[in-house]
């Protein structure tokens, strides 16, 4: 039993009570707060169950973000005790962890983590990652390119390719602003030598790239432009894959926009509510009157699939540039230029709600007969 006595108290269930459960209408707040302390489900008892040990109770089901603010709100998992000790064990969720959990531990864990808010990102994510991947799909050939995530920002995303099987790898950056900044530290120990070898490990090197038939492309959230810009002066002068014909830099918001643009018959893995997307666009307006042009170009009465799929691609690439919501679930540290030698604790990083990020992409990808591994994968962070 890979979690401790989670299906105790399930096995008198009958069948025909898990299907009403499973398949129960969605509770809003309110009527699960009514609901708080009744005998809803074999996992909402006030008699202990117990999961990886620890003891629940009905009201640990309910739990929701306190914050109203759908925009800037904090995605947290659940609080559960029972759930963070599970997803604790693992400095990452793999594929092969997801596959040793027994039929019982698997349809717990589903309900568990049915109503929480990191299951929109993680619905989210992926609406935008098979949107990205066919566009680039059809720009350089299926498998004929690598996803390189710069920084923490674009990882929500490249978590959704590595698990579809596609090459990925995650440099860990950070507070990359203005260039002389960078050029300030040049002159101190900054610990660039871990990092030189960390970009061996992970394959990035003049040689590894310019033998491979793929491009490489480094992707990061822009806003001005700077931080991407600082980075490929790095990579390329202080780290030698100067005159590398095959790697691109890439605006990640830039390339989803150009994605929706040649992607007009939209089926996203999730709908989402129109409701939800003006609330939404509400909220970000409110926050930042800069984007009022922007967000009232969006608006219309009768949405199509075309206008929808637009929305989404803005709410997501806000969320990242302004909210940084996803890529709190990303499971990357934050490294700053002067301090790179931290890079060698980058893979010992135990993120429990990026776990439980990487658990809800298995099990959604797996649905829809989307998850694969490939072994180029084995050593990215």
């Amino acid at each position: 039993m890979i979690i401790s006595g989670i299906t105790n108290g399930i096995n008198t269930v009958s069948n025909s009570q898990m299907r009403n459960v499973l398949n129960a209408p969605a509770l809003n707040f309110s009527q699960k707060l009514k609901l708080k302390y009744q005998d809803i489900s074999p996992y909402c008892k006030n008699s202990a169950n117990r999961l990886c040990g620890v003891s629940f109770t009905a009201a640990h089901f309910i739990k929701k973000s306190l914050s109203k603010d759908i925009f800037e709100q904090k995605y947290v998992s659940l609080s559960d005790k029972a759930v963070q000790e599970y997803f604790s064990r693992f400095p990452k969720y793999k594929i092969n962890e997801y596959k040793k959990l027994s039929a019982d531990e698997l349809q717990a864990l589903r309900i568990i983590s049915k109503d929480t808010n990191l299951v929109k990102i993680a619905d989210e994510s992926i609406n935008m990652a098979l949107l990205l991947k066919s566009y680039l799909d059809n720009k350089y050939g299926e498998g004929k390119y690598t996803f390189v995530s710069v920084g923490r920002s674009p990882a929500a995303i490249a978590r959704v390719f590595e698990f579809m099987g596609q090459e990925v790898k995650y440099i860990p950056i950070s507070g990359l602003r203005v260039m002389s900044e960078y050029k300030e530290c040049r002159s101190v120990e900054t610990g660039a030598e871990y990092y030189a070898k960390f970009l061996k490990q992970q394959g990035i090197t003049k040689k590894d790239i310019s033998n491979s038939d793929k491009k490489y492309l480094f992707f990061d959230y822009t806003y001005t432009g700077n931080s991407l810009n600082l980075f490929k002066e790095i990579l390329l002068n202080d780290f030698g894959l100067k005159n590398c014909e095959n790697i691109e830099f890439l605006s990640l918001n830039k390339e989803l926009e150009n994605a929706s643009q040649e992607n007009k018959s939209y089926t996203p893995y999730e709908r989402i509510s129109d409701s939800y997307r003006i609330k939404m666009l509400e909220e970000l307006e409110d926050k930042y009157p800069k984007l009022q042009r922007k967000i009232s170009s969006l608006y219309k009465s009768n949405l199509t699939d075309y206008d929808r799929l637009k929305i989404d691609v803005f709410l997501y690439n806000s969320i990242n540039l302004f909210g940084s919501v996803p890529e709190n679930y990303s499971g990357m540290p934050s490294l700053y230029l002067d301090n790179m030698k931290k890079i060698k604790k980058a893979d010992k990083t135990v993120s429990v709600s990026a776990n439980q990020y990487n658990f809800l992409l298995i099990d959604k990808l797996i649905k829809i007969g989307l998850l694969n591994y490939n072994k180029c994968n084995k050593n990215c962070l």
